[in-house]
């Protein structure tokens, strides 16, 4: 596969799945979480792996999600991870009234970028997320 063509594959993969990962994405946002206590987060990971049908692991230090993509080649593993926590900030506009929590710190964006890593070409090491 030339450098185009393996292009236009990992392109095409993202674009089906966009609606999904947006729609994740947005579900983590509008529930920010503080550190160790993701479990909202986690939980939609998890399901979302499911649905792929990979089998997470969960509960690693407390809150964390991890699955492998074995697409059956040899190689160097690979692995990808994307925090799950937000950070404090009463002040932002998208804070939890209780927690003071947003994703003001971009975590949500690095979930993204990891969902969308799940679908593209034929991975074939382990994807984390903690």
């Amino acid at each position: 596969m030339t450098k185009d063509e393996m292009k236009k594959v990992v392109c095409q993969a993202i674009d089906e799945a966009a609606e999904k990962i947006h729609e994740t994405v947005l579900r983590i946002e509008s529930e920010p979480e503080l550190g160790y206590k993701e479990m909202k987060t986690a939980a939609k990971v998890e399901s979302y792996m499911k649905e792929l049908g990979l089998t997470p692991q969960t509960g690693l230090a407390l809150t964390g999600v991890k699955t492998c993509v074995d697409g059956g080649k040899k190689g160097p593993a690979v692995a990808v991870l994307a925090e799950l926590d937000a950070v404090g900030t009463p002040d932002s506009p998208k804070a939890d009234p209780l927690t003071g929590a947003a994703h003001t710190c971009g975590h949500f964006l690095q979930m993204a970028s990891m969902l969308s890593l799940i679908h593209i070409s034929e991975p074939t090491r382990p994807i984390s997320i903690s």
